[in-house]
Parts: structure tokens; C-alpha cells; sequence
């Protein structure tokens, strides 16, 4: 697969640094692109994209409230430059050790308030978090697919830091998944796309407090519950339509609810691979 492989089959614009996003390390060829193929990443955003990205920052003070909320990143079509008139925000979150389930439980609480005070159901400009893992396991090496997993890979790579409870030099997600390298021999192991909004860091009083009450035994035992009810909610959901429920992934370090398109992906790799040999 040529560098632009990956954005020809998922019909996203060509960044301009495509030096940082070859998928093969062999595949070192310089390639000339029309000035159509990335016009669109020299332009403003367009007016789609503003209205998200206001969204975005109108929004971005919920996080320093939110216990154990270590980081939050922007992620998927945003960060692809590939918003469409239906959709949503999605976050990937990093949270708290030993937290993972009840940070998730107050987040979906929260866009879901959200929902009710703006009267917003439709799809677009909706926020949307399936995606959480802990701060001591951040390395998604172990759920990349085999023999090829390129979407996860170029996913990690077009994340955007929103929110960092504490200050940080570098990301820690970049330095835990440097298996990147491999795939994306140019990537430098930090932000590589900017939506023109400033990274909050914040450790608000609120935040404080909720946490050190709830790192006891009593927050042993709503860590459980929040799991239970979760899992719980997961299995009606099911029931009630199974053919709608996306897959997930579930472990001590993570929780990931998606429609896995990967292996689909994966084999439109073979498929360009093949045309790039003719």
C-alpha cells in the first residue's frame, strides 16, 4: 500500500505532512498529489467543522469536574478532517487506576444531561465516549489486529489532546504506543493534528474532593457497581436489539463499545496492495 492508500479507501483528505503517516516502512517513494488531493487541509475550516469545534470548546470546562478523568482526546472523523452532516464527537478517555467503570458511568450521565438541556438527539454534534482505558495501561498494542491493523494504527496517530488533568511534557499515549513506529516510521511520538483548540489543563477543587473520598473502600464497592449496572444495561440493550448492539471489548484496563469495521479495512489494504503492484 502506497502512503496515500489509507486515505484513498477511507475517502479522508490527505494531510499535508504525509511523510508521518506511511503505513509500510519499506515504502519510503516520495509521491506528488495534486493540489486538489489537500487543498482542503490549506483552507479555514469550513463551516461545519466551526460549528463542532465551538461545540468543543463552548463545552471543554465539563472534563476538569469529572473524577478521575486523567485525559481526554479528540478522535475519528474530527481528527480525520471528514465531518459529515451526521456526525458525532467522539472522545477517547483515559482514566484513573482501579476507575475505569465508574468514570465511565459519570461521563455517560453527563452527555446525557447534556442531551436533555440542549434537547439534542439527532446524531450530529453529539457526544459520544466508547472508548476508555486506565493510566497505568495505555499500550493498545495487545487489540491491534493481526497481520495488519491500520486503522487502530493511523486512529492513534490523529488523536487530539482536549483536556490533561495534570500538566504534561508528552503525551504518555505516544510514548506508550511506540509499536507506531513500525507501521509509521516517520511519526514523532506527538500531536500531528491541530483543530485550533488550546489543550485544558485543569484539577479543579470538585475533582479533588470527589476523588479522595472515593479512593476507599467505598469506592471499592461503587467501582463494582458501576460494572454490574453497566454490564447489565449492555446485556437489555442486547436483548432488546441485537442487531444494533456494536461490538465490545471489555478488561481490567479497558472498555470499548464500536462498530469494528477494522477487519474490513484490513482486507481493503490487501486489496490496494495488490493494485499498487500493477
Amino acid at each position: 500500500m502506497s502512503p496515500l492508500g489509507f486515505y484513498m479507501m477511507m475517502w479522508y483528505p490527505i494531510p499535508l505532512r504525509s511523510e508521518f503517516f506511511a503505513y509500510q516502512q519499506t515504502d519510503q517513494q516520495a509521491i506528488s498529489r495534486p493540489l486538489q488531493a489537500f487543498w482542503s487541509w490549506l483552507q479555514p475550516p469550513s463551516e461545519m467543522m466551526q460549528s463542532y469545534i465551538a461545540l468543543l470548546i463552548k463545552r471543554q470546562w465539563v472534563w476538569k469536574y469529572i473524577p478521575w478523568v486523567q485525559s481526554v482526546y479528540i478522535a475519528n472523523s474530527l481528527t480525520f478532517n471528514a465531518v459529515r452532516e451526521n456526525s458525532n464527537i467522539d472522545f477517547f478517555i483515559v482514566t484513573g487506576n482501579r476507575r475505569l467503570w465508574t468514570t465511565h458511568v459519570l461521563v455517560k450521565i453527563l452527555f446525557f444531561i447534556i442531551r436533555l438541556r440542549e434537547k439534542q438527539w439527532s446524531r450530529a454534534l453529539r457526544f459520544s465516549a466508547d472508548f476508555f482505558v486506565t493510566q497505568e495501561t495505555q499500550d493498545l498494542s495487545r487489540i491491534l489486529l493481526t497481520p495488519s491493523d491500520p486503522y487502530l494504527v493511523y486512529w492513534l496517530a490523529h488523536l487530539v489532546p482536549y483536556y490533561h488533568r495534570d500538566f504534561v511534557l508528552y503525551d504518555s499515549i505516544y510514548e506508550e504506543n511506540k509499536r507506531l513506529q513500525y507501521y509509521l516510521p516517520g511519526f514523532p511520538f506527538r500531536q500531528t493534528i491541530f483543530l485550533w483548540i488550546d489543550v485544558l489543563i485543569w484539577n479543579s477543587v470538585v475533582k479533588r474532593f470527589g476523588e479522595r473520598i472515593m479512593y476507599s473502600l467505598f469506592g471499592v464497592g461503587v467501582e463494582y457497581g458501576a460494572k454490574v449496572c453497566s454490564l447489565l444495561f449492555l446485556r437489555w440493550k442486547k436483548y432488546r436489539s441485537p442487531a444494533l448492539v456494536p461490538h465490545i471489548r471489555i478488561a481490567p484496563w479497558l472498555y470499548k463499545s464500536y462498530d469494528d469495521k477494522r477487519k474490513w479495512y484490513a482486507l481493503q489494504r490487501e486489496v490496494y496492495k495488490k493494485t499498487d503492484k500493477k
